[in-house]
């Protein structure tokens, strides 16, 4: 087609699309890629070989010792205060001999049976004769069916524990001895998760591989250089069919104070996203389809605001006329307390909510856990979890449970898991309280929202040390949030 033969409506279109494309890129080099790694150090550890330059493994026994001596070997190569040596060394007074005994190597794959039920919309024709008349009519009417069944559910639990002594060549004399322990619980929910579990010997290696790593860390005589890298969540620049995507406004934010360090302004910038994680945009849509209608049925919303909502049934709305809808068909009471609620369930994009929601958690979590507010950590490693089920975030979670003492590999309770631990109510000490909902709440008065089994239902106001007053976020400039300064 020659380009004489597009539109003007057509060429601005393009052009629009073009200039969101320059300008994105632009902003994605500026700001997005420079604010999202905290940079720290580790001094090195007590037990770290001053003395020595020259490793040596020698013995390593027990379950999966060929697999844990080659990842052990080929650290020790990318160390560069160490060098290997594969025979016994001769310089003996700068040498140490390491052997491993693997006294934990397991994987456990338990499967759990539940019985569940799914709420499905029916739609179905009805003739209708009137009185004192002989047409018909159809009318379509809409019926609800709980359809019962069992969801299987696999909780793995891998563990793996090495005991390392560390001895000098010259005199024999044990340097360090340790037992160095690492585990892995995750939580696959349905068929489709189920399929894509990963193969127990490809994770046994994973886990090899930080344990390995965690050991010579505390070998190195020299200081540790760390980065932490944030996650930046997702909000895709209109026109550019989702491949421009900056990132979060609110989670940029708080990476932005957190990478200088500034932890109490990020942690607040984060929370307000895990308390209202949506920005609706001109362009949202809001799809109001049978899924639609079973979710609102089993967030338990009244059949009355159900039933007002049937007369938009397969309509696509723009947030201009759901806005202008919603009012017209719900009471005002029912309007207040359930807006929200349907609108968040029904936006087209909602699934970024979820992504934005893993995102602010999995941040929240990185930075209790570098200032050793554990219990937080493992709240927030959990919730985020739960959002986006992440091989990353489930790690992050096994790991603080260990660094607090709570994790017992041979505990096959399924509520230790870090399923169960995501519908545990928030510590006291969180920001965003939350609790659970119960079942016998009256609908009314506890309806429940969105997709997590627990709702936020208070964001204290928190002022900084200066008290300052609140102020609208900057990008959020018209809504009800306020920035935490």
């Amino acid at each position: 087609m020659s380009p004489m033969m597009f539109s003007t409506k057509t060429y601005n279109n393009l052009k629009q699309s073009a200039l969101w494309w320059v300008w994105g890129v632009l902003l994605l080099l500026v700001s997005g890629c420079l604010s999202k790694k905290i940079h720290y150090e580790i001094p090195p550890s007590p037990h770290a070989l001053t003395d020595v330059s020259i490793l040596h493994v020698d013995q390593f026994a027990g379950q999966g010792s060929l697999l844990l001596k080659d990842i052990l070997i080929r650290e020790i190569y990318r160390i560069p205060n160490f060098d290997y040596t594969e025979d016994y060394p001769t310089d003996i007074n700068r040498s140490a001999i390491i052997s491993g005994d693997v006294q934990v190597y397991s994987v456990r794959d338990e499967q759990e049976l539940r019985p569940e039920s799914q709420v499905t919309l029916i739609q179905r024709d009805v003739v209708q004769r009137p009185q004192q008349t002989s047409a018909r009519i159809r009318k379509r009417v809409f019926d609800f069916a709980e359809v019962p069944y069992v969801e299987r559910a696999v909780h793995r639990t891998l563990d793996l524990k090495v005991r390392f002594t560390v001895t000098s060549a010259r005199t024999g004399k044990i340097l360090y001895r340790n037992t160095e322990k690492i585990s892995f619980q995750q939580s696959y929910i349905g068929e489709e998760d189920i399929l894509l579990i990963p193969l127990a010997d490809d994770e046994m290696e994973r886990l090899g591989n930080e344990l390995v790593k965690r050991f010579l860390e505390k070998l190195n005589p020299s200081l540790s250089k760390k980065v932490l890298e944030l996650e930046t969540g997702v909000a895709p620049v209109p026109m550019s069919m989702g491949i421009v995507d900056m990132g979060h406004p609110r989670i940029l934010n708080g990476n932005r104070y957190a990478v200088v360090q500034d932890y109490d302004k990020a942690i607040k910038k984060w929370s307000y996203v895990v308390f209202a994680p949506e920005t609706y945009e001109s362009a949202e849509e809001f799809i109001f389809d049978g899924e639609l209608y079973a979710k609102l049925k089993a967030a338990k919303l009244p059949d009355k605001v159900i039933n007002s909502l049937l007369e938009l049934h397969g309509q696509v709305l723009t947030l201009t006329e759901v806005d202008s809808m919603l009012p017209k068909l719900l009471s005002h009471r029912h309007f207040r307390n359930y807006s929200s609620i349907i609108k968040a369930h029904a936006r087209a994009s909602q699934t970024r909510d979820n992504l934005n929601l893993a995102a602010a958690h999995y941040n929240l979590g990185s930075v209790y856990r570098l200032q050793a507010v554990l219990p937080l950590a493992a709240y927030h490693f959990a919730q985020a979890n739960a959002y986006q089920p992440s091989e990353k975030y489930a790690q992050a979670w096994t790991d603080v449970q260990h660094e607090l003492g709570d994790f017992n590999p041979l505990d096959t309770i399924i509520d230790r898991t870090i399923e169960a631990a995501s519908q545990q109510n928030a510590p006291t000490e969180a920001i965003v309280k939350t609790e659970k909902v119960l079942a016998d709440q009256e609908q009314e008065e506890q309806p429940r929202r969105g997709y997590p089994e627990i709702q936020a239902v208070e964001l204290p106001y928190i002022l900084d040390e200066n008290q300052k007053k609140f102020e609208p976020l900057p990008e959020q400039s018209g809504e009800s949030v306020l920035d935490l300064n």
